[in-house]
């Protein structure tokens, strides 16, 4: 640290550090689907089921597949048309961040 007492005048050296986003954490669980085949589904958003930045979705390592004509957007919107009729599933759903993951 420098002072200058002639002109009043301090330097430092302090930095500023940025807080890191947080891991994602599971806000709660997903709704039961039951989808008809042939009907397109009304897209779900699943980034409300979680908090955290930066997160990308997919499916967890455990979850069963996603029914034929269905979809998982990287940004967790689930959509599409079932080519099949489908429900209950067992789907895990996992928000993935630079700093964790987190599964519903």
């Amino acid at each position: 640290m420098e002072f200058s007492t002639s002109i009043g005048l301090m330097q430092t050296g302090m930095r500023l550090l940025a807080a890191a986003p947080p891991p994602p954490a599971a806000t709660g669980l997903l709704a039961d689907l039951f989808l008809e085949r042939g009907i397109e589904m009304t897209p779900v958003d699943l980034f409300a089921d979680f908090t955290g930045a930066a997160l990308m979705f997919d499916l967890a390592p455990a979850s069963e597949p996603l029914p034929s004509g269905l979809f998982l957007s990287p940004a967790g919107t689930l959509s599409g048309t079932p080519a099949a009729n489908a429900g209950p599933l067992n789907i895990v759903i996992r928000a993935v961040n630079p700093h964790g993951e987190a599964q519903s």
